[in-house]
């Protein structure tokens, strides 16, 4: 069930972030952003058309190469990342995301896609580690600055725009005790599932990595608490 609902997030997510790339990397541009040329216009129109990943990866490069200065640069970030996605090649998925949040540090679209497909990384590398469990961290910490009432996208309704906010500040919680989990910190990660469990209760998966997580400290005071978690996660 886990594995069919990550399938299905990232492929409507990396949809949402293409179909979505013009409208909020407008928002984030310089006042009234200009095309360099006619030529950089046609070539943009070009990659929107583009419904092939790979052959929009190579129009991405052209137009990188030859207007590497531009005011739609949020623009080509997103698509670069949305483009990488649905051409399943993670690792470059990763630094493009990494390069949108290095510019934007709120921008939802590259957090929850980080938060998402870290799942689907065999093994995650260090670096995805670290970039996830900073992405998250600032999501959970900053949920509303990154999910501002008073900006929802066009086209989202406000009582949707407030169920994402909610299903991924979870998620990045979730994700923590993850990262930390892969990272063989277990105390982390047995604090951060806790802190996980107190957003949603009930919930056998993160229940059993807390047990998990538990077990592998070899702390014989904690085997109470893992055997405790282990059986609720299997009567959920």
């Amino acid at each position: 069930m886990r594995r069919r609902f990550l399938a299905t997030a990232t492929l409507t997510l990396g949809a949402w972030i293409l179909s979505t790339a013009a409208v909020y990397g407008q928002a984030a541009a310089p006042a009234q952003p200009q095309w360099k040329s006619q030529e950089e216009y046609d070539l943009v129109q070009a990659i929107y058309k583009d419904t092939n990943a790979a052959t929009r990866l190579v129009k991405l490069d052209d137009w990188k190469k030859k207007f590497a200065e531009t005011d739609f640069a949020s623009n080509r970030r997103l698509l670069y990342m949305g483009t990488y996605l649905e051409a399943n090649k993670l690792p470059e998925f990763f630094t493009a995301a990494d390069e949108v949040v290095a510019a934007e540090p709120n921008n939802f679209q590259a957090l929850t896609a980080m938060a998402v497909n870290i799942y689907r990384t065999n093994p995650p590398s260090p670096s995805q580690l670290d970039s996830v469990t900073k992405g998250c961290s600032h999501v959970v910490n900053n949920t509303d600055a990154v999910f501002p009432g008073d900006k929802v996208p066009q086209g989202v309704q406000p009582a949707a725009w407030e169920q994402t906010k909610s299903q991924t500040k979870l998620l990045c919680q979730n994700t923590l005790g993850w990262a930390a989990m892969m990272q063989k910190d277990h105390v982390k990660a047995e604090e951060e599932f806790e802190k996980a469990l107190k957003l949603e209760g009930k919930n056998a998966q993160i229940t059993y990595w807390l047990a998990t997580s538990v077990i592998a400290q070899k702390d014989i005071k904690k085997y109470p608490k893992a055997l405790y978690h282990l059986a609720r996660a299997a009567n959920y």
